[in-house]
């Protein structure tokens, strides 16, 4: 064929043709057992791909461009041709460990044609909204501390019917605008996090997390696992996107601490928010009591998420630095 081909020699088992006056830029073949299906894969997620050709003294390949149009390639190499040596027309080349974490899960081998996608402005986004999400519930606090007492006033003789229904309509506002704002705020920050988590599987494989990308979004919302998926979640993005860990497999890397400090309020802010301590009067009301029980519960949790929600802002911005740049390929 004319191209000058470079054997890879660490990472992905695949070579390289460098550019010369029949490629603009350089191409990336990486090896699959199974080039039929890799291709398939390829035209699957919204690419191109070739037929596939046999070439002398290599196998079998096949020209392909993602859904971007960037070209590389899949190769399925003879068994006899060895990363290394001998070299087709060229020395072997060596990739640096982060191109080659990228060559070897490079998602044209059949996962999926993933490409970086910036994370800081939609990070930006979920800090604010979940600051405004800690407002709401503060104020939805002060609602019920003011039913509380209203209805303890009206209770002792000292308060109105208007008063009582004055103060339900202001609870019912203010919890409504605080459930509003929580579901914003966890809407976007949970598609925060599953964008970056596609940027961290491009420099750690998939296989390497713990949980799959569904549980991004699921681990919030099934019960009993939800009081622990989504911290693995974040601790494996953290620590796949930590570029001074990448020399280390994914579960041997150090968990940095303020995941766990911004888990733990997280955890208090919605048990307490979600905890019921209620008596009932012989009519079927509430008693007097548990409007106070439910006021302090709600301050708790309120507590709780203005401390989550400071953690939240850092934790977000750190991983968003991590991954402020696309991963170099090379």
């Amino acid at each position: 064929m004319g191209e000058d081909y470079h054997f890879v020699t660490n990472g992905a088992a695949g070579a390289i043709a460098v550019r010369d006056a029949q490629l603009t830029q350089p191409r990336i073949y990486f090896h699959t057992t199974d080039i039929d299906a890799s291709v398939r894969k390829v035209v699957e997620f919204g690419g191109e791909g070739d037929d596939v050709q046999s070439v002398p003294d290599v196998g079998r390949i096949a020209h392909c461009a993602d859904d971007q149009a960037r070209r590389s390639a899949c190769a399925n190499r003879r068994a006899d041709v060895v990363p290394g040596g001998p070299p087709r027309r060229g020395g072997p080349l060596n990739i640096p460990a982060p191109g080659s974490v990228l060559l070897s899960q490079a998602h044209v081998l059949g996962e999926s044609m993933e490409h970086f996608r910036p994370v800081g402005g939609l990070g930006r986004a979920a800090t604010a909204l979940v600051g405004l999400a800690a407002v709401g519930n503060v104020a939805a606090t002060a609602a019920d501390w003011l039913t509380y007492t209203t209805v303890r006033d009206y209770r002792a003789g000292a308060g109105t019917a208007a008063g009582v229904s004055a103060a339900d309509k202001f609870t019912v506002a203010a919890s409504a605008g605080s459930s509003l704002l929580t579901l914003l705020a966890g809407v976007v920050f949970i598609s925060w996090l599953y964008n970056a988590r596609i940027n961290a599987e491009l420099v750690t494989p998939a296989t390497e997390h713990r949980r799959s990308r569904l549980w991004v979004w699921l681990g919030w919302f099934v019960p009993v696992v939800n009081l622990w998926y989504p911290k693995q979640v974040v601790d494996d993005v953290w620590r796949a996107s930590d570029p001074r860990q990448q020399d280390v497999p994914l579960r041997q890397r150090a968990q940095d601490r303020l995941t766990t400090r911004w888990w733990a309020p997280f955890l208090v802010m919605w048990i307490f928010g979600n905890s019921y301590l209620r008596g009932y009067n012989a009519d079927g009301s509430w008693t007097t009591d548990s409007f106070l029980n439910a006021a302090v519960l709600s301050t708790i949790s309120a507590l709780a998420g203005i401390i989550a929600a400071v953690l939240t802002a850092q934790l977000v911005r750190r991983i968003s630095e991590f991954q402020s740049a696309p991963p170099p390929v090379a």
